[in-house]
């Protein structure tokens, strides 16, 4: 389920300015810390206004700023935007789901 969820995030299209981030979160998933089941959660949370740390993938908010770090590498983005994003993906998976 890991791999269709990894295999949807590299089909989404995504705006040149949140490419860098978004590359740290394909990353995240590539390396199975951040699977299905973690998506809905990890919304919640980011739209609460709230931090989430999933193994070495970390998403912290910041005066409407947010910080995604994977490892050593920490990136800067919109935080809007890229839950947004993260929406998107969940809306895409849901609609897998419901397919198969």
């Amino acid at each position: 389920m890991s791999s269709d969820l990894q295999t949807l995030a590299h089909r989404l299209s995504v705006p040149a300015e949140l490419q860098a981030s978004w590359n740290l979160v394909v990353r995240g998933i590539e390396s199975h810390m951040l699977t299905p089941e973690d998506l809905p959660d990890l919304l919640h949370e980011l739209q609460a206004g709230r931090d989430y740390v999933l193994d070495e993938l970390g998403f912290e908010l910041l005066d409407g700023q947010m910080r995604i770090s994977f490892l050593d590498e920490k990136i800067f983005v919109d935080a809007e935007s890229l839950i947004a994003l993260l929406q998107s993906l969940r809306e895409h998976q849901a609609a897998e789901v419901a397919q198969s």
